[in-house]
Protein backbone atom coordinates (compact mmCIF):
# COMPACT_ATOMS: atom_id res chain seq x y z
CA UNK A 1 0.00 0.00 0.00
CA UNK A 2 1.60 3.34 -1.08
CA UNK A 3 0.98 6.93 0.80
CA UNK A 4 -0.91 9.36 -0.93
CA UNK A 5 0.98 12.86 -1.55
CA UNK A 6 -1.34 15.39 -0.44
CA UNK A 7 -1.28 18.49 -2.69
CA UNK A 8 0.31 21.56 -1.36
CA UNK A 9 -2.69 23.86 -0.79
CA UNK A 10 0.26 27.02 0.24
CA UNK A 11 1.85 26.62 -3.20
CA UNK A 12 -0.64 28.83 -5.12
CA UNK A 13 -1.32 30.95 -1.99
CA UNK A 14 2.70 32.07 -1.98
CA UNK A 15 2.49 32.62 -5.60
CA UNK A 16 -0.51 35.02 -4.97
CA UNK A 17 1.80 37.02 -2.16
CA UNK A 18 4.66 37.07 -4.51
CA UNK A 19 2.65 39.27 -7.03
CA UNK A 20 1.34 40.68 -4.56
CA UNK A 21 4.49 41.82 -3.21
CA UNK A 22 5.80 42.60 -6.48
CA UNK A 23 2.60 45.07 -7.50
CA UNK A 24 3.59 46.62 -4.46
CA UNK A 25 7.48 47.45 -5.45
CA UNK A 26 6.67 48.47 -8.45
CA UNK A 27 4.18 51.17 -7.65
CA UNK A 28 5.98 52.60 -4.73
CA UNK A 29 9.17 52.80 -7.17
CA UNK A 30 6.74 54.56 -9.92
CA UNK A 31 5.26 56.65 -7.02
CA UNK A 32 8.84 57.97 -6.26
CA UNK A 33 9.61 58.36 -9.88
CA UNK A 34 6.64 61.49 -10.35
CA UNK A 35 9.39 63.53 -8.03
CA UNK A 36 11.79 63.57 -10.82
CA UNK A 37 11.88 66.46 -12.82
CA UNK A 38 14.82 66.75 -14.68
CA UNK A 39 16.65 62.79 -14.18
CA UNK A 40 19.37 64.45 -16.20
CA UNK A 41 20.30 66.81 -13.32
CA UNK A 42 21.12 63.20 -11.25
CA UNK A 43 24.00 60.71 -11.52
CA UNK A 44 22.98 57.21 -11.64
CA UNK A 45 23.55 56.68 -8.43
CA UNK A 46 21.73 59.68 -6.76
CA UNK A 47 18.38 58.48 -9.21
CA UNK A 48 18.81 54.78 -7.93
CA UNK A 49 18.83 56.35 -4.41
CA UNK A 50 15.66 58.61 -4.56
CA UNK A 51 13.78 55.61 -6.93
CA UNK A 52 14.92 52.50 -3.89
CA UNK A 53 15.00 54.59 -0.70
CA UNK A 54 11.39 53.89 -0.02
CA UNK A 55 10.91 50.20 -0.95
CA UNK A 56 13.99 49.52 1.24
CA UNK A 57 12.27 51.55 4.21
CA UNK A 58 9.13 49.61 3.47
CA UNK A 59 10.76 46.49 3.28
CA UNK A 60 12.33 47.04 6.83
CA UNK A 61 9.00 48.84 8.50
CA UNK A 62 6.55 46.47 7.31
CA UNK A 63 8.54 43.78 7.66
CA UNK A 64 9.05 44.21 11.47
CA UNK A 65 4.80 44.88 11.69
CA UNK A 66 4.21 41.57 9.36
CA UNK A 67 6.27 39.76 11.88
CA UNK A 68 4.68 41.26 15.01
CA UNK A 69 1.01 40.45 13.60
CA UNK A 70 1.84 37.12 12.57
CA UNK A 71 3.26 36.43 16.16
CA UNK A 72 -0.19 37.54 17.54
CA UNK A 73 -1.66 34.88 15.22
CA UNK A 74 1.08 32.67 16.71
CA UNK A 75 2.98 31.34 13.43
CA UNK A 76 5.30 34.34 12.28
CA UNK A 77 6.92 30.79 9.53
CA UNK A 78 3.29 31.00 7.68
CA UNK A 79 1.92 35.17 8.45
CA UNK A 80 5.03 37.25 8.28
CA UNK A 81 5.28 36.96 4.30
CA UNK A 82 1.37 37.60 3.51
CA UNK A 83 0.96 39.82 6.39
CA UNK A 84 3.86 41.87 4.24
CA UNK A 85 2.84 41.12 0.78
CA UNK A 86 -0.47 43.07 1.50
CA UNK A 87 0.95 45.99 3.68
CA UNK A 88 3.10 46.46 0.30
CA UNK A 89 0.40 46.13 -1.73
CA UNK A 90 -1.74 49.15 0.22
CA UNK A 91 1.90 51.16 0.95
CA UNK A 92 2.27 51.10 -3.09
CA UNK A 93 -1.28 51.99 -3.97
CA UNK A 94 -1.57 55.00 -1.45
CA UNK A 95 1.86 56.20 -2.27
CA UNK A 96 0.88 56.11 -5.89
CA UNK A 97 -2.23 58.13 -5.35
CA UNK A 98 -0.74 60.55 -3.48
CA UNK A 99 1.92 61.21 -4.98
CA UNK A 100 0.46 61.17 -8.48
CA UNK A 101 -2.32 63.16 -7.25
CA UNK A 102 0.02 66.13 -5.73
CA UNK A 103 2.40 66.09 -9.04
CA UNK A 104 -0.21 66.10 -11.55
CA UNK A 105 -2.87 68.36 -10.02
CA UNK A 106 -2.29 69.80 -6.93
CA UNK A 107 1.64 70.63 -7.96
CA UNK A 108 0.25 72.46 -10.68
CA UNK A 109 -2.91 74.61 -9.88
CA UNK A 110 -0.57 75.85 -7.10
CA UNK A 111 2.14 76.69 -9.69
CA UNK A 112 -1.01 78.71 -11.92
CA UNK A 113 -2.37 80.36 -8.51
CA UNK A 114 1.17 81.94 -7.60
CA UNK A 115 1.86 82.83 -11.42
CA UNK A 116 -1.27 84.70 -11.44
CA UNK A 117 -0.64 86.32 -7.86
CA UNK A 118 2.56 87.13 -9.11
CA UNK A 119 0.71 88.95 -12.36
CA UNK A 120 -1.54 90.25 -10.07
CA UNK A 121 1.68 92.31 -7.94
CA UNK A 122 -0.06 90.85 -5.07
CA UNK A 123 3.70 89.07 -4.10
CA UNK A 124 6.81 89.04 -5.56
CA UNK A 125 8.65 86.63 -7.27
CA UNK A 126 12.25 86.06 -5.31
CA UNK A 127 14.12 85.36 -8.29
CA UNK A 128 12.92 88.92 -10.17
CA UNK A 129 13.54 90.64 -7.06
CA UNK A 130 17.20 89.47 -6.99
CA UNK A 131 17.91 90.41 -10.23
CA UNK A 132 16.77 94.11 -9.85
CA UNK A 133 18.75 93.77 -6.31
CA UNK A 134 21.84 92.89 -8.55
CA UNK A 135 21.11 95.70 -11.42
CA UNK A 136 20.52 98.12 -8.78
CA UNK A 137 23.66 97.36 -7.40
CA UNK A 138 25.16 98.24 -10.44
CA UNK A 139 24.03 101.71 -11.27
CA UNK A 140 26.57 104.91 -10.33
CA UNK A 141 29.61 106.11 -10.65
CA UNK A 142 32.08 103.14 -10.65
CA UNK A 143 36.15 103.89 -11.02
CA UNK A 144 39.29 101.89 -12.14
CA UNK A 145 41.71 101.12 -9.45
CA UNK A 146 44.23 103.91 -11.51
CA UNK A 147 41.54 106.76 -11.74
CA UNK A 148 41.71 106.40 -16.03
CA UNK A 149 38.68 105.02 -16.30
CA UNK A 150 35.13 106.04 -15.02
CA UNK A 151 31.45 104.59 -15.61
CA UNK A 152 28.70 105.90 -15.05
CA UNK A 153 25.26 103.57 -14.82
CA UNK A 154 21.63 104.49 -15.58
CA UNK A 155 18.79 102.00 -16.21
CA UNK A 156 19.82 101.31 -19.53
CA UNK A 157 22.65 103.79 -20.67
CA UNK A 158 26.57 103.50 -19.30
CA UNK A 159 29.05 106.57 -20.00
CA UNK A 160 32.36 105.23 -20.35
CA UNK A 161 34.85 108.28 -19.73
CA UNK A 162 38.24 106.96 -20.23
CA UNK A 163 41.19 109.66 -20.22
CA UNK A 164 38.53 112.12 -21.06
CA UNK A 165 36.91 110.99 -23.50
CA UNK A 166 33.18 110.23 -23.22
CA UNK A 167 31.58 107.92 -24.85
CA UNK A 168 27.94 107.44 -24.62
CA UNK A 169 26.76 103.71 -25.17
CA UNK A 170 23.41 101.24 -24.04
CA UNK A 171 23.01 97.90 -22.17
CA UNK A 172 20.92 95.08 -21.82
CA UNK A 173 20.96 92.67 -19.22
CA UNK A 174 21.60 89.35 -19.77
CA UNK A 175 22.10 87.28 -16.82
CA UNK A 176 21.64 87.87 -13.44
CA UNK A 177 23.78 85.20 -11.13
CA UNK A 178 22.94 85.91 -7.05
CA UNK A 179 24.45 83.10 -5.70
CA UNK A 180 27.57 84.86 -7.59
CA UNK A 181 26.59 87.68 -7.20
CA UNK A 182 27.20 88.52 -10.73
CA UNK A 183 25.83 90.16 -13.62
CA UNK A 184 26.13 89.76 -17.26
CA UNK A 185 24.83 92.70 -19.93
CA UNK A 186 25.63 93.55 -23.58
CA UNK A 187 27.38 96.92 -24.07
CA UNK A 188 26.99 98.51 -28.03
CA UNK A 189 26.77 101.88 -29.31
CA UNK A 190 29.77 104.99 -29.65
CA UNK A 191 32.51 102.98 -31.94
CA UNK A 192 32.10 99.78 -29.24
CA UNK A 193 31.95 96.44 -31.05
CA UNK A 194 29.05 94.80 -29.25
CA UNK A 195 30.41 92.72 -26.67
CA UNK A 196 29.72 91.27 -22.93
CA UNK A 197 30.75 92.35 -19.81
CA UNK A 198 30.24 90.63 -16.12
CA UNK A 199 30.46 92.92 -12.90
CA UNK A 200 30.78 90.28 -10.00
CA UNK A 201 30.38 92.29 -6.84
CA UNK A 202 32.40 92.63 -3.88
CA UNK A 203 31.86 92.74 0.03
CA UNK A 204 34.25 95.77 0.20
CA UNK A 205 32.59 98.29 -2.49
CA UNK A 206 34.73 97.04 -5.72
CA UNK A 207 33.88 94.68 -8.19
CA UNK A 208 35.39 93.06 -11.00
CA UNK A 209 34.79 93.52 -14.67
CA UNK A 210 35.30 91.07 -16.95
CA UNK A 211 34.92 92.61 -20.87
CA UNK A 212 34.34 89.30 -23.39
CA UNK A 213 35.23 90.42 -26.91
CA UNK A 214 36.94 88.62 -30.03
CA UNK A 215 40.22 89.96 -29.02
CA UNK A 216 39.41 87.64 -25.39
CA UNK A 217 38.81 88.10 -22.42
CA UNK A 218 40.33 91.66 -20.09
CA UNK A 219 39.45 91.54 -16.18
CA UNK A 220 39.65 94.70 -14.40
CA UNK A 221 38.81 96.09 -10.93
CA UNK A 222 36.38 98.88 -10.03
CA UNK A 223 35.61 100.87 -7.04
CA UNK A 224 32.15 102.30 -6.30
CA UNK A 225 32.25 106.21 -6.26
CA UNK A 226 28.44 107.09 -5.64
CA UNK A 227 24.85 106.96 -7.35
CA UNK A 228 26.08 109.46 -9.93
CA UNK A 229 24.76 108.32 -13.27
CA UNK A 230 26.04 111.15 -15.70
CA UNK A 231 29.61 112.93 -15.18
Amino acid sequence: MTEETLPDTHKPKRKKHVILLTVGVVTTVIAQCFSIRNPNAYTAGALAFIVLRQPIAYFVILGIVAVIAAAIRKNVKRFWFPFLAWLFLAAGLFDIVVEGYTEYVLRPQIDQGIQELIASGKIVDLSQRTARDLHSRLLGHWASEDDLTHLYFSQQTLIVVNLGQRKDVTYRILESNPNDRAIKFEVSGADYTPHTRTMVFLDDGTAWQVMESSLGAFKSKLKYIGKEDSP
